[in-house]
């Protein structure tokens, strides 16, 4: 084999950066948890186990988990399992709003129902009060930032069970059909508990997913003074003086929580696996749709409405507040001037650049790194690689604001300042979103044999080069996808740039939050549909070129 005089330092390098990227901002935040004038101190523990509004803020982040999360999961894995399994209309078009309902930003269903639900204007309120004289709903509750965060949750669900399903024979419900079993009794029975391990997964998941979110709790939560995890730390930090180290307290003892049910999670995962659950064979499988005779419409329906009221509704009221001349008097008046008006802004070139650049150089680099991890703990292993990507993976288990924060502490003091530049949003994004582009690469490249690697080998390419010639070629369809992943993730991020950018580091994500919580709301939904544009843009450009390599894209 050829010497490769840049495998040591490349590795080495990609080490030192995943440590400033995961470890460093972690050991930060603990450390900023216990630092006061006066030394090292346990003081801010005691405040958040003992001040009324911080057991108040804890009660209410555990409420919306507890509420938000079974349904989600109830709604998505019904939807997942009717669409894989059973023979009923619309199946295809459920899976592609499913789809959009994923990568859209979560705050659109947050102003499409604070229009519709709001308890004195809303829409939906003023016309039950001109039928019966009652407004029944007050979205701006913790019922309202339910109700939007299972809309948030639901996608998610809703593919990862469909994509486990996808994977398993059904030959196994054929199975139980023939013996006499009912449809409805299989799927609850056989198909249901096969993907066990992918619902375990999506709890898990899904309770980090729902105490990192921000813009439905801040738009729904905060006028009504219900805090929860994320917007209790914005309160914190942006309040007069900035209460930081009890942010960071506070911080730790979520990010503690998270990662225990984190790691419980994946030993119930992985005992899952260890054969109970090992459906897929090495023969293929084929699938099978159950035929649940006059149920077929109702089933459809229920998943239309779910469809509806995730994605259909919101996008259509967001078009309407961007169109409409006057949306207090419900005008069917249209007009472009909150359209013309938010693409004039002085700021918004800046704002647009400033977007555009944190997503690439999020994409660019966070792919290189990743990339590098996998293949030096899959190609080259060693206990040295072997703990570099335990590390990349670090951020998985840590709720985004609770590592946000640690990111801040890192980066706001010498030798290092960083606060105030795309730079540290970059890192904070990079390093959020590392472990799951890691895994993209590392099941990339464990569909490459390694026969192919070997024989570059052999014929005296270094592995470096056998990297550059041989592995990312026949993974490029992995590398766009991630690529665009990261892209798609570092756009629709809120969290980073509310907590880390400063007017000259604005992005279309926090311009869009800030006009809405300064009530310009025709103005908020006309930047949110010019996103949904940009990103919409972006994703038909890469569906282009995967198709060019023969890879599908969802």
């Amino acid at each position: 084999m050829k010497h490769d005089t840049l495998r040591q330092p490349l590795f080495w390098f990609s080490a030192v950066l995943v440590l400033a990227l995961t470890v460093l901002p972690l050991a930060w935040l603990v450390m900023g948890s216990l630092t006061s004038r006066a030394g090292l101190t346990v003081g801010h523990y005691v405040d958040a186990f003992t001040a009324v509004s911080n057991i108040r803020t804890i009660w209410n982040s555990l409420r919306l988990a507890l509420w938000s999360i079974p349904i989600a999961l109830v709604l998505g894995i019904f939807s997942a399992v009717t669409v894989a399994r059973l023979d009923i209309p619309f199946r295809g078009f459920v899976r592609t709003a499913s789809i959009v309902a994923f990568v859209s930003p979560p705050w659109v269903a947050a102003i499409a129902y604070a229009y519709l639900m709001s308890p004195n204007a809303g829409g939906i309120n003023l016309l039950v009060d001109a039928a019966i004289g009652l407004k029944p709903f007050n979205i701006f509750s913790m019922g309202g930032m339910v109700f939007c965060s299972v809309l948030f949750l639901y996608p998610y669900v809703f593919l990862t069970v469909l994509s486990a399903l996808d994977n398993i024979d059904s030959s196994y419900e054929e199975a139980a059909i023939t013996t006499g079993c009912s449809p409805i009794r299989t799927l609850a029975t056989i198909s249901i508990p096969l993907v066990t391990p992918a619902i375990i997964t999506c709890t898990i998941f899904s309770l980090i997913m729902i105490w990192s979110l921000y813009s439905i709790p801040a738009l729904l939560g905060m006028p009504s003074k219900i805090y929860v995890f994320a917007t209790y730390l914005f309160f914190l930090l942006n309040g007069f003086p900035p209460k930081l180290e009890l942010a960071s307290a506070i911080a730790v003892i979520f990010a503690v929580f998270a990662g225990t049910l984190v790691w419980l999670g994946f030993r119930l995962v992985r005992k899952a696996q260890s054969g109970r659950f090992q459906v897929v064979g090495g023969k293929g499988h084929k699938r099978m749709d159950l035929d649940v005779g006059g149920l077929r419409l109702p089933i459809a329906a229920v998943n239309l409405a779910i469809v509806a009221t995730a994605i259909l509704l919101p996008y259509l009221v967001v078009l309407y507040l961007s169109l409409s001349a006057d949306i207090y008097g419900f005008s069917l008046k249209a007009t472009l001037a909150h359209h013309l008006g938010e693409l004039s802004a002085p700021a918004m070139p800046k704002i647009i650049l400033n977007t555009l650049g944190l997503a690439t150089a999020t994409a660019v680099l966070g792919a290189a790194v990743a990339l590098t991890i996998a293949f030096f703990d899959m190609r080259m292993p060693s206990r040295a690689s072997g703990l570099v990507s335990v590390l990349a993976m670090f951020p998985v288990a840590v709720p985004a604001v609770a590592f946000v924060i640690g990111v801040m502490w890192a980066w706001i003091q010498p030798p290092v300042v960083l606060y105030g530049t795309l730079l540290i949003m970059v890192f904070a994004q990079v390093a959020r979103f590392l472990p799951l582009a890691t895994q993209h690469f590392r099941d990339g490249l464990n569909q490459i044999h390694v026969s192919l690697e070997e024989a570059a080998c052999t014929c005296g390419a270094s592995q470096l080069q056998t990297l550059r010639k041989i592995s990312v070629p026949l993974i490029r369809p992995v590398l766009v996808a991630t690529m665009l992943l990261l892209f798609m993730s570092s756009m629709r991020d809120l969290i980073t740039p509310i907590f880390l950018s400063t007017p000259s580091t604005q992005v279309m994500s926090s311009r869009i939050f800030f006009m809405w919580s300064e009530g310009e709301i025709s103005r908020a939904a006309a930047g949110t549909i010019h996103f949904i544009l940009v990103m919409g843009g972006v994703y038909v450009i890469c569906w282009f070129v995967l198709r060019r390599s023969g890879v599908k894209m969802i």
